[in-house]
């Protein structure tokens, strides 16, 4: 196997795993939403529990952010050796820049709300809800 050919599986591989960071990131932030509204009408039972889930939803958003950013940062930089397709041409630049606005927008909306829960969720007793 030629060193070209074994960065190309790595290429590979990096976007693979940045696209599922992707997903992860996406999926984590609705599960907690969903997660976080539901316990609301079970306040006596939902606060530590949902206290706990958003601290370690937290790390797996941020986690998942972490490596969108480094991933995209080697995809960036590899696109045209291991990715640009000479048949679809400059029209995929386009298509390229609409994926990134709705993919940007939804992980800054996630994002947002993850702070959002997180902030509410720190409180002095770390578990302890501060309104």
């Amino acid at each position: 196997m030629t060193m070209r050919e074994v960065l190309s599986i790595l290429v590979m591989l990096n976007n693979f795993f940045h696209d599922l960071s992707v997903g992860v990131l996406f999926a984590n932030v609705m599960l907690t939403m969903f997660l976080s509204r539901m316990l609301e009408s079970h306040r006596s039972v939902g606060d530590k529990f949902r206290a706990r889930f958003v601290r370690l939803s937290s790390r797996i958003t941020w986690g998942a952010l972490g490596f969108i950013i480094i991933g995209g940062i080697i995809r960036t930089l590899t696109y045209r050796d291991f990715e640009w397709a000479e048949a679809a041409g400059k029209g995929q630049i386009a298509a390229l820049v609409a994926k990134h606005i709705i993919l940007v927008g939804c992980t800054l909306a996630g994002i947002a709300f993850q702070i959002r829960l997180s902030r509410k969720y720190r409180g002095p007793g770390r578990g302890e809800v501060s309104e």
